[in-house]
């Protein structure tokens, strides 16, 4: 089976085809699952929120195939799979950012295969790969899903050209609430420790 033939598949069986999509977008396909996700969105706007979050979930799913592929074998995935220099980059960002790297590359519009393989490659804790992904993931199909769902289809031409600022308000928003649960479990914690 070739990938056009997946793809007419995909376009037959919308949820079947967003969720073997986004699962093979995580590891091993070049092919983002954008080309059924909006499409299939559009044409039902209704289920745009419920498609999104399908996304997510089978692309959480792969990423952990992409995960191991890089783990145990990274030399193999370091030397076929993922191009140098994006590797390069990734450690980069991986050494300046930690798991936030994941959080970015999760909303990229690159195959997730080579922020998750590289991840494996870079031994990132697991959990925070997962919820970084989870997170990355959630946001990017959802920053369509929502509006679409809300306004229909004559709402894609704003959210292409609002895209990157949403991305950074709803980051910020992310981080914020980060910190704040932070400190919140932090003071409990500490008041408990008082408590003779």
């Amino acid at each position: 089976m070739d990938f056009h033939n997946l793809l007419q598949i995909a376009e037959q069986h919308t949820e079947l085809g967003v969720v073997v999509l986004s699962f093979l977008d995580a590891c091993i396909s070049p092919i983002l699952p954008d080309i059924i996700l909006i499409p299939a969105s559009i044409a039902d706007p209704q289920s745009a929120i419920y498609l999104a979050l399908l996304a997510t979930i089978a692309a959480t799913l792969g990423s952990f195939v992409g995960y191991f592929i890089g783990y145990q074998f990274s030399d193999y995935a370091q030397q076929k799979i993922i191009p140098a220099k994006h590797m390069e980059h990734i450690r980069n960002l991986v050494d300046k950012y930690g798991a936030w790297a994941v959080f970015w590359g999760a909303m990229a519009p690159i195959p997730y295969k080579i922020v998750a393989i590289s991840a494996g490659v870079l031994r990132l804790n697991l959990w925070l790969f997962t919820l970084a992904t989870v997170l990355g993931r959630a946001k990017r199909f959802l920053i369509v899903g929502i509006p679409i769902y809300l306004f229909g289809p004559s709402i894609l031409p704003v959210v292409r050209h609002y895209s990157k600022q949403a991305a950074l308000v709803l980051a910020i928003c992310m981080i914020g609430g980060a910190i704040y649960l932070y400190y919140r479990h932090r003071v409990r914690v500490n008041k408990n420790s008082l408590v003779p």
